[in-house]
């Protein structure tokens, strides 16, 4: 069910229950948690899929490398992205991502495994949301992003 709550909290907290896998890395995490930003929405859901996102940059970003974590409002929408140093996307296969069991080209993978149907059920939830999933190549690494509507 949907209720407000604040979204930065959220991040924080899924950061703090990850601490393990990121320790893991050595990555430099930047996010700018001192913006409360609120929405509604179901809250167990986009934890799922704030999860998925950065546990996913968490696996794909390079040795050394780095994750930017960004949420804004602009008034009618929420816009939540990660963003990590590492391997581009093949441009083929950007579409097919969202797809159930989607695996990318073994060659072009990373050492991650992965079921394959993370990124289906965040699309299912975002839409839930009348919201947008998104992913795209930014200079050497990659962003994945959702927007949906604050109320």
């Amino acid at each position: 069910h949907k209720e407000n709550f604040n979204l930065t909290s959220l991040i924080e907290s899924v950061l703090g229950s990850i601490s393990i896998l990121i320790g893991e890395k050595d990555v430099n995490i930047i996010f700018d948690s001192s913006k409360d930003i609120y929405i509604h929405a179901d809250e167990f859901k986009i934890e799922e899929v704030v999860t998925n996102y950065i546990s996913n940059s968490i696996h794909h970003v390079k040795d050394s490398g780095e994750i930017k974590i960004n949420v804004s409002d602009d008034g009618e929408n929420i816009t939540f992205s990660v963003y990590n140093t590492g391997n581009p996307i093949p441009e083929k296969d950007l579409n097919n991502i969202w797809e159930k069991f989607f695996k990318v080209d073994k060659a072009h993978s990373r050492a991650y495994g992965g079921s394959g149907i993370g990124l289906s059920i965040v699309k299912a939830i975002v839409e839930a949301h009348n919201g947008t999933v998104a992913v795209k190549n930014i200079l050497d690494g990659v962003e994945f992003s959702f927007k949906i509507p604050k109320a």
